[in-house]
């Protein structure tokens, strides 16, 4: 990330929203670099490593990935975990899903669940000292981050929000845009 932003020519502090992955690397960016980064959005971005049995069930999603590709019932298992029961049912949002499942290759989507999910690792810590304003969302169906993470974040110095947002589960940017739009911007507001 850092690389990109020299690259990129941007020297001045940012504002980083990270969705997942993109949380995860923009919480790291802002602890190694906190002059770097002004505020700091994540969405459905999961704070500790998986339990042993969901790392176990991530090796054999891995595996089948790998061995059979984004089949009909490993699609519908990924859109159960990423997906609120609501979205689930709109057409257009499994069929999105589906499409970018379908248009990974078998060995990408493998690395994929090893380095986001299974190789995941802990930034409890590292969240917990963060120095910038901070907002974590997560969907209210979450069974990944959910509300277990957010007692560990409040109350906090820089001020830290945290919040749910219903209809959402690990997509909440997807699934809920005009929520994550309005929450951004009136934490931004805030920054200001």
């Amino acid at each position: 990330a850092l690389a990109t932003l020299d690259a990129a020519g941007v020297d001045s502090p940012v504002d980083w929203v990270g969705s997942g992955w993109g949380g995860h690397v923009g919480i790291l960016l802002a602890a190694a670099h906190p002059d770097r980064v002004r505020s700091l959005a994540v969405f459905d971005t999961p704070l500790t490593p998986l339990a042993v049995p969901e790392r176990m069930m991530m090796i054999a999603l891995q595996s089948s990935l790998r061995i059979v590709g984004a089949t009909r019932p490993i699609r519908r298992t990924i859109a159960a975990g990423m997906l609120a029961d609501q979205s689930r049912k709109q057409r257009t949002a499994t069929a999105y899903l589906d499409d970018c499942l379908l248009r990974a290759d078998r060995s990408s989507l493998a690395r994929m669940i090893g380095a986001v999910s299974i190789r995941r690792a802990d930034l409890t810590t590292l969240s917990a000292d963060l120095t910038m304003p901070t907002l974590f969302v997560s969907g209210e169906e979450d069974r990944v981050w959910g509300q277990e993470a957010a007692p560990s974040l409040r109350p906090a110095q820089p001020p830290r929000t945290v919040v749910t947002v219903p209809g959402a589960r690990h997509l909440t940017p997807f699934e809920a845009p005009t929520a994550t739009m309005d929450l951004v911007h009136a934490f931004w507001s805030r920054v200001d």
